[in-house]
């Protein structure tokens, strides 16, 4: 399924109803779209302008398509089901506060623009309005970025790596997959804040490896050691593990 088939899917369920101009494609899924019309999408991210908007229009979609496999987290305000071989998840637009050496923020209802200033970086912060196909670009620097080939954090990238040292990995692993560079001031945050990546677990790390075909994954581990000579001594996972 393409992201325009779902989002005819999703119109005829929406329509007349409180949540058809308030629901969002966000990140990933729009990312790829724009890369290449063509994707087809195994997941999808939908954000809700509507306070508790994520479980309530994931509760709403389960049950009107037959989904299956519903789960939800109230404390983050997210849920998420399977809907013929895709998985859908659902979050109220929110703001985050990070607390001290902890990974996992507390969360309450934000604006679209405090979600998208949430978010890691400008590529993953474009929005697609599901009623007209809109696409919203909030931080004023996601198209260009997309275009240019760039990894760029959004707002301080020093701060964002301390809030989540994943990122740390997450910004070589997106280059690595679009080949695109890391702009100048957020590799330099990287190179400042890399010690931030023995703080995660092997868990943490295998679950960003295993998005990446084996190849990528070994390329991936030679940029983060050449960018941080000790980073083996750390106990990264061999590269050659299993996609799943």
């Amino acid at each position: 399924m393409h992201l325009m088939q779902l989002r005819d899917l999703l119109v005829e369920q929406l329509r007349g109803s409180s949540f058809e101009a308030e629901t969002y494609f966000a990140g990933g899924c729009v990312r790829d779209w724009l890369l290449d019309k063509q994707t087809e999408l195994q997941e999808a991210d939908v954000c809700v302008h509507l306070e508790e908007g994520g479980i309530k229009l994931a509760d709403f979609l389960c049950s009107s398509l037959h989904g299956s496999q519903f789960i939800s987290h109230p404390e983050f305000g997210t849920a998420a089901f399977s809907y013929e071989g895709l998985r859908l998840e659902f979050v109220a637009t929110r703001k985050e506060m990070y607390r001290k050496n902890s990974r996992f923020p507390q969360v309450s209802f934000g604006s679209l623009e405090e979600d998208v200033l949430r978010r890691d970086f400008t590529i993953n912060s474009l929005l697609m309005q599901v009623s007209t196909a809109n696409v919203l670009d909030l931080t004023g620097m996601g198209l260009d970025d997309l275009r240019a080939g760039l990894i760029r954090c959004i707002g301080n990238p020093r701060e964002k790596f301390r809030e989540d040292p994943l990122r740390l990995i997450r910004a070589f692993r997106f280059a690595v997959r679009f080949g695109f560079t890391i702009e100048p001031l957020t590799r330099e945050a990287w190179q400042s804040e890399a010690d931030g990546l023995r703080k995660l677990s092997r868990r943490a790390i295998e679950s960003e490896l295993n998005k990446l075909d084996a190849a990528r994954r070994g390329e991936l581990m030679d940029r983060l050691k050449l960018f941080l000579g000790s980073y083996s001594d750390n106990n990264p996972p061999d590269s050659s593990t299993n996609n799943s």
